[in-house]
């Protein structure tokens, strides 16, 4: 932490930072383009034989831009995952990306530790956690779940990744809701899509 410099994002991102209005649009573009990727690779591609950083809130991001050098803190908040339970996250991103049948997601997320008597509403649970939109985001398909008690039997190594997952689903949404306010129109920040190559990547090895 002693060594990490620049300013947070999530300063940087409700614009209390001096940067202002260029150091919000500057770290928005940090998020997309580097730190959510970067958790994606880490669970999909290393969280096997690496720890895999599971809390990715704004303020666990630092953004230094005289270095151009992001700093990922608190890494106490880490998963290591089975390669059987790696390889189905890998199959769940790449399944919702492709917008494969309910079925076949809901079947690879058994596999990955999510388990449901309706195979239909699990299958709805992924797309939602996966897919955030401006106006629903990865909490609220987990807020949905817990009413329906969907999630009530989740592998204990699972719970850390959904929480992961409802942490970024909410910073999409909110990305999104900013840009449909400023400009005028929708702009998709799906999980999934931003994830397929390392999905893809963490299959094959």
């Amino acid at each position: 932490m002693s060594l990490a410099g620049g300013e947070s994002l999530h300063k940087l991102l409700s614009g209390a930072s001096s940067a202002g209005d260029a150091g919000r649009q500057e770290a928005a573009g940090m998020l997309i383009g580097f730190a959510v990727p970067f958790i994606g690779w880490l669970l999909l591609c290393k969280s096997t034989s690496h720890l895999a950083h599971v809390d990715p809130h704004p303020g666990n991001f630092r953004w230094d831009s005289a270095l151009r050098t992001l700093w990922v803190l608190d890494w106490g908040s880490n998963v290591t995952l089975t390669a059987e339970r790696r390889l189905s996250l890998c199959m769940l991103v790449s399944l919702i990306a492709a917008e494969a049948p309910d079925d076949a997601i809901a079947d690879t997320a058994v596999a990955f530790g999510v388990r449901c008597t309706d195979p239909c509403q699990l299958a709805r649970l992924w797309r939602g956690m996966l897919n955030a939109t401006s106006s629903f985001a990865a909490q609220d398909a987990i807020n949905v779940a817990a009413i329906d008690n969907l999630l009530d039997d989740v592998s204990e190594d699972v719970v850390p990744v959904v929480r992961c997952l409802a942490t970024l689903g909410g910073l999409l949404k909110e990305l999104q809701q900013t840009i449909r306010d400023e400009q005028g129109h929708d702009v998709p920040l799906s999980l999934a899509k931003l994830w397929a190559t390392f999905a893809a990547m963490g299959l094959q090895s």
